[in-house]
């Protein structure tokens, strides 16, 4: 026959001087609990947005050029459009992880295909970073959200 022991824990408590089983270490893993999920729910709110629709000033060796563009936002995920200043539009997606923002987009020149990669930092309706188009063109650029 086997025999089953319990093994009782009296903890004092230095606080109020009363001694307690185990309540101490269940109120530090509870508080623990607690400002882990504050944390996670400060680090989704603070999350930021960039969906809108955005100005661009893009500066490269080619000089200055104005577009604009179109973002939406699913969590991380963006998706969206650039309307480029020559005409025509280029679907873009991306994702966005605090404020850094990056996104691409594939441009059909003529039939040879050209990948425009973005990466960015968002900072309220300012978006500012660099592009690269392959071997093309690349630079810095500045967006203003208007929307």
């Amino acid at each position: 026959r086997e025999s089953k022991r319990t093994l009782s824990v009296r903890l004092p408590c230095g606080r109020c001087g009363l001694s307690q089983k185990g309540t101490l270490m269940k109120r530090r893993l509870t508080t623990v609990i607690g400002l882990v999920m504050a944390a996670f729910v400060v680090a989704v709110i603070a999350q930021s947005n960039a969906a809108g629709e955005w100005n661009i000033t893009a500066t490269g060796a080619q000089g200055t050029t104005t577009s604009t563009m179109t973002l939406e936002q699913d969590g991380e995920t963006l998706t969206g459009t650039l309307n480029l200043a020559e005409g025509g539009s280029m679907p873009l997606k991306g994702m966005i992880s605090g404020n850094a923002v990056n996104f691409s987009g594939e441009l059909d020149a003529g039939g040879t295909p050209i990948e425009l990669v973005v990466t960015g930092t968002l900072d309220g309706d300012e978006l500012t970073g660099t592009y690269e188009m392959g071997e093309f063109a690349s630079g810095d650029y500045t967006a203003t959200r208007t929307q």
